[in-house]
């Protein structure tokens, strides 16, 4: 029985499938490079963080029409910077987080895994400081 030897050349349709792909890849690479280089919408004329994006001047340029947000400033003794961890300290069990400005109680949802800027003792406290309840 005599094996029958493949075409060392690709087929038509092989050809036509790598082709697409090397285009395909060599415009993304392109636009990719382009699109790094343009402005980002929302952002004109202002520095962004380069880590996360946000706006340097984010407090000075508020949204037509929504007031402008406060900084976030714990009062003393009722709060505790968070240690970077997703353990809150026993007697500061409320993880709130001053970027989102939102606050998590023990037992809900996303409780365990939020790593808190700030701890609070109680739920007053923290709404004083101007964070509001997880909606979990």
């Amino acid at each position: 029985m005599a094996l029958r030897r493949r075409s060392p050349e690709p087929t038509r349709l092989r050809r036509l499938v790598i082709g697409s792909v090397l285009v395909a890849f060599g415009l993304g690479v392109i636009f990719g490079a382009l699109a790094g280089r343009l402005p980002r919408p929302g952002l004109a004329g202002r520095a962004a963080n380069r880590t996360s994006g946000v706006p340097v001047d984010f407090l000075a340029d508020p949204i037509p029409g929504h007031p402008a947000p406060q900084p976030f400033t714990p009062s003393e003794g009722d709060s505790i910077p968070g240690d970077g961890t997703a353990i809150a300290p026993p007697d500061y069990p409320i993880k709130g987080n001053g970027r989102s400005g939102i606050y998590h109680m023990p037992g809900g949802f996303a409780y365990e895994r939020t790593v808190a800027t700030v701890c609070f003792r109680t739920a007053e406290a923290a709404e004083a400081a101007g964070l509001r309840a997880s909606k979990s």
